[in-house]
């Protein structure tokens, strides 16, 4: 029911997993800005859903603070 310009997505989550969430995500909101993460590495899974970024939950703080420069930028 709400639009939002971005989403953070967890790879395991109850009931869905991430990247089903992401093509969904994707088709709903084409034009947002979503960002897959998981401890194991999902990337290609995100990426082939429709996400614009992965970060690897063990560099999440790292990668966030490094996206939000780039978005910046």
């Amino acid at each position: 029911e709400k639009r939002f310009g971005a989403y953070l997505v967890d790879y395991h989550m109850p009931g869905m997993k991430g990247d089903a969430v992401t093509a969904e995500l994707r088709k709903l909101h084409p034009d947002a800005f979503i960002v897959g993460f998981s401890l194991e590495n999902k990337e290609q899974a995100f990426l082939a859903a429709g996400a614009n970024k992965f970060i690897n939950k063990d560099r999440l703080d790292e990668g966030l603070i490094q996206l939000i420069k780039e978005i910046r930028n």
